[in-house]
C-alpha cells in the first residue's frame, strides 16, 4: 500500500538535519543504523508515526535508518516482522530504486510503502547521490492500514 506524504516535509527535513550529525557505521555506510534506543532525539518523528500508525511502535518494534552511497544496493529479501513500512527521506540522483516483488515503487521524500514483512523487496544499486530511508518493522498497524 502506497501512502503519499506519510511524513510531513517538516518531519523529513528535521530527520535529515539530525541524521547529518549521526555517526554511521565506519565499516559500511549503507548498513542500517538502529536508533530505537535514541528515539527521544526524534520527537517529531515519534508524534507523526503515532498519528499515522496508531500504536506506540517504539515499545516493541524496530526502527532503522539506512543510507545508500554510490555503489550500494540491497539484495532481495523478506523482513522478520508482520508488516514493513519504508519511508523515503532523501532520493539519490540515479539508481537506488525500491523494488517490491521485482517491481519499481516510485517514492518521493516523505512517501511510504507498507507491505507484509514476508514480501521480498530490494534496493537497486545507487549510481550517484545518496539515498536515505526509514524502515519500520511492525508487529501491528492501525485498522486503516490493514492489508
Amino acid at each position: 500500500m502506497m501512502i503519499k506524504n506519510f511524513l510531513s516535509n517538516d518531519c523529513v527535513s528535521d530527520l535529515l538535519d539530525k541524521l547529518s550529525t549521526e555517526t554511521w557505521s565506519d565499516k559500511d555506510a549503507y548498513i542500517p543504523l538502529k536508533i530505537t534506543r535514541k528515539i527521544d532525539m526524534y520527537p517529531l518523528l515519534k508524534k507523526e508515526l503515532l498519528d499515522q500508525v496508531g500504536v506506540d511502535i517504539f515499545k516493541e518494534d524496530n526502527i532503522y535508518f539506512s543510507k545508500y552511497l554510490p555503489g550500494a544496493s540491497c539484495n532481495m529479501h523478506p523482513d522478520p516482522c508482520k508488516y514493513t513500512v519504508v519511508v523515503l527521506l532523501q532520493d539519490c540522483l540515479d539508481g537506488g530504486d525500491f523494488m517490491l516483488k521485482n517491481r519499481v515503487v516510485n517514492l518521493s521524500p516523505g512517501d511510504a510503502i507498507l507491505f507484509r514483512g514476508n514480501t521480498s523487496h530490494s534496493v537497486t544499486k545507487v549510481v550517484s547521490g545518496t539515498r536515505i530511508a526509514l524502515a519500520l518493522w511492525l508487529n501491528s498497524v492501525s485498522e486503516q492500514y490493514q492489508i
